[in-house]
């Protein structure tokens, strides 16, 4: 895991979010003419969960610890709250939807990513953004019990919402055209960064107030880059049941695709010329506890920003509370009316 944990590794990340976030502040009308406080939100499904011991923070000295599937999240740390002792009902394989709320009653018809792109609709060109890498099969989103679709290219979105406007010029601009020029197939790695990409690109233009991002399906047949040569062709199911070694590097490796769109978002600026990171919450979902067991308990969910509404860097024992009570306490913050669960989340909101 120390390849991962690196200061290089995370100061190269850094770096290039800096590079691309360059002169990326909007001449769009000013959100303080449009709202006092700016609701976005991206949730981000990572397949397969974790466990306990290989991913999930502690409060250390005042601090926050990391773990070894953790780890990559130590420049952006202070951003996040941990939600420790979260448990997942009705979570599983092929049940995606149940991590964004959605389920099997008429209360849990819509994940809370369409229940809050309806409410976050206006002054926006599409009310959510659904992209999704290698998540063919099972997709965490529905509408009124229907599966939503799930882009599978982000640069084929990037050529729907930006394509026309010639006069934007700007880094990711230029990265998403070289992009659509390209035959080159698009793999995993790459597309869940263009993902990235693509959703700081679009909340700072107002294209949209509401991303979800699925990196894999329940199924979670992707494999680690071609660069982590050491490492056996193994898919990321298969090393979940396999090689607790090789569960814990793709925990790190997705971590640390996290990181990055946390440090992208920090760097980039909405219209007001304030961080992105301070208006936009981000939410890690997960569809399990411990994959190899497929349990219930632990399921490593944590937000990040959002701090006009949430607080940032700290670790919550949420006491046995579940992914159907966060939803509903993000909603709350927004003031939205839901009822998924049965309880909010005390500690996680500021007010």
């Amino acid at each position: 895991m120390k390849n991962l944990s690196s200061s290089i590794w995370t100061r190269r990340r850094l770096l290039q979010a800096t590079a691309l976030g360059a002169g990326m502040a909007s001449s769009l009308t000013p959100v303080s003419a449009l709202s006092e406080q700016p609701s976005r939100v991206i949730f981000v499904y990572v397949p397969m969960g974790a466990s306990k011991q290989m991913w999930h923070p502690t409060e250390c000295n005042g601090g926050i610890a990391l773990r070894p599937g953790s780890a990559p999240l130590e420049p952006v740390k202070r951003h996040c709250v941990f939600l420790n002792n979260l448990n997942m009902p009705d979570g599983g394989l092929g049940v995606a939807q149940v991590s964004l709320g959605g389920g099997f009653t008429d209360a849990r018809a819509s994940t809370l990513d369409i229940v809050l792109g309806d409410a976050f609709n206006g002054n926006v060109l599409t009310r959510n953004l659904h992209l999704g890498a290698y998540s063919g099969h099972d997709v965490v989103s529905i509408r009124s019990f229907n599966r939503v679709p799930f882009a599978q290219s982000a640069a084929a979105v990037y050529d729907s919402l930006f394509g026309d406007d010639r006069e934007a010029n700007t880094p990711l601009d230029q990265k998403f055209r070289a992009e659509l020029a390209s035959s080159e197939i698009v793999h995993f790695d790459k597309e869940v960064d263009l993902q990235i990409e693509l959703s700081a690109l679009a909340l700072s233009r107002n294209a949209t107030n509401v991303i979800t991002l699925m990196w894999g399906d329940y199924l979670g047949n992707f494999s680690l880059p071609e660069y982590f040569t050491a490492y056996p062709r193994m898919t990321y199911h298969e090393a979940t049941h396999h090689s607790h070694e090789l569960y814990t590097l793709y925990r790190a490796y997705l971590s640390a695709k996290f990181a990055y769109l946390i440090q992208l978002l920090e760097v980039m600026k909405d219209e007001n010329n304030q961080s992105l990171l301070d208006t936009t919450l981000v939410v890690h979902l997960a569809d399990q506890g411990d994959a190899d067991i497929h349990g219930s308990e632990n399921a490593p969910f944590f937000i990040a920003g959002g701090k006009n509404r949430f607080r940032n860097g700290a670790v919550l024992d949420v006491k046995g509370a579940n992914q159907y009570d966060l939803m509903d306490t993000i909603a709350a913050a927004y003031g939205v009316d839901t009822q998924y669960g049965t309880s909010k989340i005390d500690g996680l909101t500021l007010s």
